[in-house]
């Protein structure tokens, strides 16, 4: 009895599937195929075959990816970033799957480069296309709308329209206030310098929307566990890492590749810059100087692209740099030097009591008042160029340090001052070990000594007084601190025995 109800459960399975696949086959072929996809007659063989409206079907790949061809390259929307980016196959996968339900005749590799060749002629851009919307920022809930002239701000959907290829990973709360994010930058830099702070992340949004450029980078000097690093992770927590790039000033000064990596990035950030002197300054000038630049990359064509980052370098000592830079106004005008001053015990717990999503929103809000600021009344820092060389200079080489605390300038240069080399040469060595200088940054051989205090206006010279034979330094200088350089005297005086 048993096998009997076994077989006839087996059958009512059996039946029910049966009907099932029947009812899925029905409904599949009620569904007409794609207005694209059309059935003619074969003119030779007189059979049926199905076949594609190339003209039909490339208008709607375009407005189902929301594709955009620049640079020999397509671009589609991505739904679930909320951006555009680079196709990875996706396009020739939907051609694909179309090829294969509907059973289209004809070589797939055919359909493909017809299917291209339709797609790469639809709207091709000649410029950069991506990121020109002058008043909108995207964020991850949503896109900001900045109204400049009424200092007003407003939220509105993603889409792909704006045309962004970039996002904030930040959530915008106009209910938080501003100053919540205050106490956490000073904490790492003084008072005025709280105002830099924010300008370099507003400066970056400025440019990106605007393609304008504000002609500043930014090189943060301190010691270590100064605060340096803990706001370069407050930028990525803000911009992400696939927003930002890391490229030396050396390589940004002599790569002239370098184009290719900034394009798209909002940031170039380059943590502990290495005490690498530099060699020229000329690419750096012209990257910073404009957004619109012939972009290069190896075995590509080169063409004129948009490079908006703004650079971020942190030191504990400034590169040293050539001398015909000292006179270059241009250069040191690109620049706000900001020090770190404060130094605190590691805290592991640090970045979590302090970069909540609360704090991240209150520091975005910061930064959107001094976009408005900015975008009305320019920077909100602007240092001198000559307070920017001096500080360079000071943290730099120690030589630099060393004169600039010792000596000041004598305008009666025929009567030129005689220093001892040797005695200079001690208490300049005495000078580094007393403010901790590093060995590799300290000139101990008197031969390097004189060489580098050459281009200061010593000039080593063999002095003859009396038959007597001295290596002196002869200069204009003279001693601004006469009570610490007692005696620089290079007469050796000879004791008188008294009788």
């Amino acid at each position: 009895m048993n096998g009997v109800d076994e077989n006839n459960d087996l059958a009512r399975k059996i039946a029910s599937d049966a009907l099932e696949l029947l009812k899925r086959t029905e409904i599949k072929s009620q569904h007409a195929p794609p207005s694209y996809i059309y059935v003619t007659t074969d003119e030779k063989t007189g059979k049926s075959v199905t076949r594609i409206n190339y003209a039909e079907y490339s208008s709607f790949l375009k407005n189902h990816f929301h594709i955009i061809y620049f640079n020999k390259t397509m671009f589609i929307y991505d739904f679930g970033s909320h951006l555009y980016r680079k196709q990875t196959n996706e396009i020739e996968t939907h051609i694909r799957d179309t090829c294969v339900d509907n059973l289209v005749s004809g070589k797939l590799a055919s359909h493909l480069l017809e299917l291209k060749s339709h797609l790469t002629s639809m709207g091709s851009f000649s410029e950069y296309p991506f990121n020109t919307n002058s008043t909108m920022i995207p964020v991850d809930n949503g896109i900001v709308k900045i109204d400049y002239d009424n200092n007003e701000l407003s939220l509105i959907p993603h889409g792909p329209e704006h045309l962004f290829t970039y996002k904030l990973l930040i959530t915008f709360d106009p209910n938080i206030k501003n100053c919540k994010a205050i106490p956490l930058l000073k904490r790492m830099v003084e008072s005025e310098n709280v105002k830099t702070l924010i300008q370099i992340p507003a400066q970056a949004l400025l440019q990106m929307q605007t393609g304008h450029a504000y002609k500043k980078a930014y090189l943060l000097q301190g010691e270590p566990h100064a605060g340096k690093t803990s706001y370069l992770k407050l930028l990525y927590r803000m911009f992400g890492d696939d927003f930002t790039t890391a490229i030396s000033l050396q390589q940004l000064c002599t790569d002239r590749f370098v184009g290719g990596n900034l394009e798209g990035k909002l940031l170039n950030i380059y943590d502990d810059l290495e005490d690498v002197a530099l060699e020229v300054i000329d690419q750096f000038k012209t990257l910073t100087g404009d957004c619109r630049h012939g972009i290069e990359r190896k075995y590509a064509e080169k063409y004129t692209g948009k490079v908006t980052s703004v650079h971020i370098f942190t030191c504990n000592y400034p590169p040293e740099y050539p001398e015909k830079v000292k006179r270059d106004t241009a250069f040191w005008e690109r620049w706000e030097y900001i020090k770190f001053p404060y130094a605190y015990p590691v805290n592991p717990n640090f970045y979590t009591e302090w970069y909540t999503p609360e704090m991240l929103s209150s520091f975005f809000n910061l930064i959107l008042s001094a976009m408005i600021t900015i975008k009305k009344r320019g920077l909100l820092s602007k240092s001198d160029s000559q307070e920017v060389m001096t500080n360079w200079s000071v943290n730099s080489d120690p030589i630099y340090e060393f004169l600039s605390w010792g000596f000041g300038r004598n305008t009666d240069t025929r009567n030129p001052n005689h220093y001892s080399k040797e005695k200079l040469h001690n208490y300049y060595l005495d000078y580094c070990r007393a403010h901790s200088i590093p060995d590799y940054k300290t000139k101990i051989s008197l031969k390097a000594f004189t060489t580098t205090l050459q281009p200061h206006g010593f000039l080593p010279i063999r002095l003859r007084v009396k038959g007597d034979s001295y290596e002196v330094f002869a200069t204009t200088v003279y001693k601004q601190n006469p009570e610490t350089l007692k005696d620089l005297d290079y007469v050796i005086q000879k004791q008188t025995s008294v009788t």
